[in-house]
């Protein structure tokens, strides 16, 4: 500290000698001004001299507290948009299964209109799974056996090249065949049905049905050329199960109820 002092002094003394002579000349130049210099008061050339040799010194004082912040400005104008990037890499691939869910669900004999839903079985055909009860809406238009199938309509109507098969396992039915299956297979007939075929989940072969019923099938359908026996496309698989309630025609309708649900399944 004691070395500070002394330096501070040294410098101070130093600067008040130089003030002293450059007051000195100053007094001599002022005395006979000339014709373009004007005269320098002594006070303005000591007080300039003395602020520049401060300058010098790098002796500051502390740095004062930060003001406070200003007010935030207005937003820019959007830059120009850039080049479009390199393509990212590609995602992971999709389920190789095609699924196609099914699910029919009406009850107080509410079946019209909701009875039915499609599938397609790729490259195959087309199809539908229905539950409708016993119907008798005049002659042209009853069933007294309700319809409760799956049935498709293949795309090769004639089945002259294509061989069009639906395999089904059967499992239940009415309570008195709930521990039973049955293994059938169905193919195209031209039928009152059109080019199509079916299997029914109904066990009765007459125009009647069962009452009650409650079961599933498990079944494939493929499509395969005659001559060679090899599979056109990947064959559509199902599992579908099913519950029932119907009255006989002139019973209490309104307590018919069916429920299917289940999924069609077929290999990319």
């Amino acid at each position: 500290m004691r070395v500070r002092h002394t330096r501070l002094l040294r410098l101070i003394l130093g600067v008040t000698a130089a003030a002293l002579a450059l007051l000195a000349l100053a007094l001599v130049a002022g005395a006979a001004p000339g014709p373009s210099r004007p005269a320098l008061s002594a006070t303005m050339v000591g007080a300039e001299f003395t602020q520049k040799a401060l300058r010098r010194s790098g002796d500051r004082g502390r740095r004062g507290p930060r003001g406070r912040r200003g007010p935030r400005g207005k937003r820019g104008a959007a830059g120009a948009q850039s080049a479009v990037g390199p393509q990212g890499a590609q995602g992971p691939q999709g389920s190789p299964i095609i699924r196609q869910p099914i699910s029919i669900n009406w009850q107080h004999n509410a079946w019209d209109g909701r009875a039915t839903q499609q599938f397609i079985a790729p490259g195959i055909g087309t199809g539908n799974v229905t539950c409708k009860p016993p119907y008798d809406n005049g002659p042209t238009n009853r069933e007294p056996g309700g319809t409760q199938w799956v049935q498709l309509f293949p795309n090769d109507s004639t089945g002259v090249n294509i061989e069009t098969v639906m395999w089904t396992t059967r499992f239940g039915g009415p309570s008195s065949q709930s521990g039973l299956s049955n293994v059938r297979t169905a193919k195209l007939l031209d039928t009152i049905y059109g080019p199509s075929f079916y299997e029914g989940m109904n066990t009765k072969s007459d125009e009647t049905v069962d009452p009650e019923s409650q079961g599933m099938f498990v079944g494939i359908i493929s499509a395969r050329n005659k001559t060679t026996g090899a599979d056109v496309v990947p064959p559509t698989a199902f599992v579908l199960s099913w519950h029932w309630t119907f009255a006989n025609l002139g019973g209490d309708a309104s307590q018919n109820r069916c429920y299917v649900a289940g999924n069609f399944y077929t290999g990319r």
